[in-house]
This record gives structure tokens, sequence and C-alpha cells, in this order.
């Protein structure tokens, strides 16, 4: 791996362990009401989550996280920083939940046109609409 590769990385953060770390990292963004102004909502955390965060070094550039509820995993709270748009950081974050991801459904919502884009490249095919919100899912 060369040096330039190690400072951009995708770290992975479980719900039961290293929250002060993922915190340290994330609490800016979950407090962010420019994020929330974006996403239509708080980006917020719960049990049986996973994030994935795309870093520079120590910089969050980028984040998805995947719920596990049994049946499916559900992926939310796709996004990227407005400075790190267009490099390809969502793909890389959706790459990785889909390599990693292989034994169940994997569910999403989006009305963002871009992040729409992105699943269905993917292999995400929409099964049905809630007001402006594409639900999606892969196999």
């Amino acid at each position: 791996m060369t040096k330039e590769r190690a400072l951009l990385m995708i770290r992975v953060f479980k719900s039961e362990y290293q929250d002060d770390k993922f915190y340290a990292l994330m609490g800016r963004h979950f407090a962010s009401l420019a994020i929330a102004k974006e996403l239509e909502q708080q980006v917020y955390n719960k049990d049986n989550t996973t994030w994935f965060l795309r870093m520079n070094r120590n910089e969050v550039l980028g984040f998805v996280s995947v719920f596990d509820n049994g049946k499916y995993y559900f992926v939310d709270n796709l996004y990227v920083l407005p400075e790190a748009r267009n490099r390809g950081i969502a793909d890389e974050l959706i790459a990785e939940i889909i390599e990693l991801y292989t034994d169940k459904p994997i569910r999403c919502i989006t009305y963002n046109p871009y992040a729409l884009t992105i699943f269905k490249r993917y292999g995400f095919v929409e099964v049905g609409q809630n007001g402006k919100y594409k639900k999606l899912i892969k196999h």
C-alpha cells in the first residue's frame, strides 16, 4: 500500500465498540445543521449499525451507515462533504458495503438523483416509492 493510499482509507466502526473514537470523528457531523438540512434529517446512530467513514488522515470526507434488522441490511446516512464531492467517495463506500454484505438483501431509500445513480450502478433496483423517496433493493 502506498503512503498516499494509506492516508485515504475507509474506517469501519461497529456500534458495539470504539464509541469514543467514532464520536470524536463524527460528532460534528451528527450536530451539523447544514448536513441535516441537506439530508432532510439529522444524522443518527443506533444499535446494530456499522459505519463506514472515508478518511483522509483524521478527516472524514464521507460516510454511510448499515443497519442490520435481521431480515435485510439497510443503508442510511450516505453523505459526502461538499468539498470532497466528485471524487468517487460515495462509490467507494457503496462498493465496500456490496463486497461485505452478501448474505441477505440490502435496502435503501433516497431522493438524491446522484445517490440513486450510484445505487443502480451497483445493482440496486427500484421496488417502490414513498413520496419523493425511491425504495431500492439489492439481492
